[in-house]
């Protein structure tokens, strides 16, 4: 009887141990199947990179550190891109470019008023002859078509005098209009990778 007992808890035992094998199996297979874009180290290391730009671009920081965060920035998303060659990933791929142009685009704009007397009192003057940072601010208002109204109703143009039709650019804005754009495009992504 005792010898039958323990056959009957051996057997038992394993047909437990099987049937919980089983799922486990399945379970992995399911694991591996939906592992996604968005659970590799490139991945990861892109997501830290747009957080950490956006969290320093919240708390302030010099045009130095700024340009070297979108160089870092530009880095993690080519070994994104680099990992995706070949999957069907492009919607994530336009997002991704979208968010490098907005901040390529400030680096651009800001490094060019910070280096430039046509940028004057955080101002650039619309009546200037087409200096480098009018050019920036001219493709950039028509790239984000929100910034090119009055700073009172969410844009980046401050009129002169109320006589004239005349704006003058206000570049912080202008700036902080682009940091939002690639924020919002940022968070995209990251949703889409999930």
């Amino acid at each position: 009887m005792k010898t039958i007992l323990v056959s009957l808890v051996v057997i038992s035992s394993i047909f437990l141990t099987e049937a919980s094998a089983a799922p486990q199996k399945a379970n992995r297979k399911d694991m591996a199947a939906r592992s996604s874009v968005g659970d590799s180290v490139e991945a990861k290391e892109l997501v830290r990179a747009m957080r950490a730009i956006e969290a320093k671009v919240e708390s302030g920081l010099a045009y130095r550190e700024y340009s070297q965060e979108v160089g870092t920035l530009a880095v993690a998303i080519a070994a994104f891109d680099e990992l995706q060659e070949g999957k069907n990933t492009s919607e994530l791929q336009v997002q991704l470019k979208a968010v490098l142009t907005r901040h390529q685009q400030a680096r651009e704009l800001w490094g060019a008023c910070v280096s430039s007397t046509d940028c004057s009192y955080s101002f650039i003057n619309m009546k200037a002859d087409n200096n480098l940072p009018l050019l920036l601010a001219k493709e950039i208002l028509v790239d984000l078509p929100a910034q090119n109204s009055p700073r009172e109703q969410g844009g980046s143009l401050i009129k002169m005098d109320s006589d004239t039709e005349y704006f003058r650019v206000h570049y912080p804005s202008l700036l902080s209009g682009l940091w939002s754009d690639a924020k919002a495009k940022s968070k995209a992504f990251r949703a889409a990778l999930r």
